[in-house]
């Protein structure tokens, strides 16, 4: 991640198109969040909260 001059966070990724991925936020090395504008939610796998998807 890159820290911008506003204090943000931000990665640039290439990611293929026609794919979805999963991803949550770990915040403070001990919090998770999932980010609220995601295109949807499933179940995580590993754990009985929802993972935040992307689709591209």
């Amino acid at each position: 991640l890159k820290k911008g001059k506003d204090g943000s966070f931000s990665v640039k990724l290439a990611l293929e198109p026609g794919k979805e991925y999963q991803f949550r936020y770990l915040l403070d090395g001990s919090r998770w969040e999932n980010d609220w504008a995601a295109d949807k939610y499933i179940p995580a796998p590993f754990s009985s909260t929802d993972n935040s998807v992307v689709i591209c």
